[in-house]
């Protein structure tokens, strides 16, 4: 008896692959609908994500800001400006401790409370970064010693460098719209904000990546 089912032509795969269907070309080769799916998946992530950008630098400037005012309460109650000058800066070779031994301290009070506020954000961050370098390389590396990772793998350059990292972030990226800088206009984001998202970003047909399309004018 001559089987009713006829071999799946070429057409017929054409066809199914229309409806969902993705053949691969290789045993390693990825389906195209796979990379499209892949694609589209991450970018509709990357633009949630992206919204949070505004709580996640209130959390960045609050945290560096809180560790600021911690460091400079623990220097001046617990450490001591006696200790802080004479055992921190003079090792390094800088002249007038003295008066470094009063600065840095409010210093770091200062900025780090403008950071918890986002007030003048970008200038209390460039200060403290300078600061963070300074302790690294001066006090930490060249005169104590320390390492990056300290002596135990603790205790070393590391979280200046860390602390450093953050602080350009927040020196580049600035407070954010939820600051007093935005707030009082002192820190001009929102338009760019608004005039990146007015392009959205879409995806190829075949996988080919992301396009960024401008929107018709009206």
């Amino acid at each position: 008896m001559r089987s009713r089912h006829r071999p799946v032509g070429r057409d017929d795969r054409t066809g199914l692959a229309g409806q969902g269907t993705c053949p691969t070309q290789t045993l390693l080769s990825i389906p195209t609908c796979s990379k499209d799916s892949m694609m589209r998946l991450y970018t509709s992530a990357a633009n949630r994500l992206s919204r949070l950008n505004d709580p996640l630098m209130v959390v960045v400037r609050t945290t560096i800001g809180w560790l600021m005012i911690m460091h400079s309460l623990f220097k001046i109650n617990v450490l001591g400006l006696d200790n802080f000058e004479n055992f921190l800066l003079r090792p390094t070779g800088l002249p007038f401790t003295s008066v470094l031994r009063w600065l840095v301290p409010s210093m770091e009070l200062a900025c780090g409370g403008l950071l918890v506020l986002g007030l003048l954000t970008r200038v209390a961050a460039a200060l403290l970064s300078l600061e963070m370098l300074g302790t690294a390389v001066l006090v930490k590396l060249d005169a104590l010693h320390l390492g990056v990772l300290g002596p135990k793998g603790s205790g070393g350059a590391e979280v200046d460098f860390l602390m450093l990292a953050a602080l350009l972030a927040v020196l580049v990226l600035g407070p954010g719209t939820l600051s007093l800088d935005a707030l009082l206009g002192l820190d001009h984001q929102e338009e760019a904000v608004q005039s990146k998202a007015s392009q959205p970003l879409q995806v190829g047909t075949s996988g080919e990546g992301l396009t960024r399309e401008p929107l018709p004018a009206d």
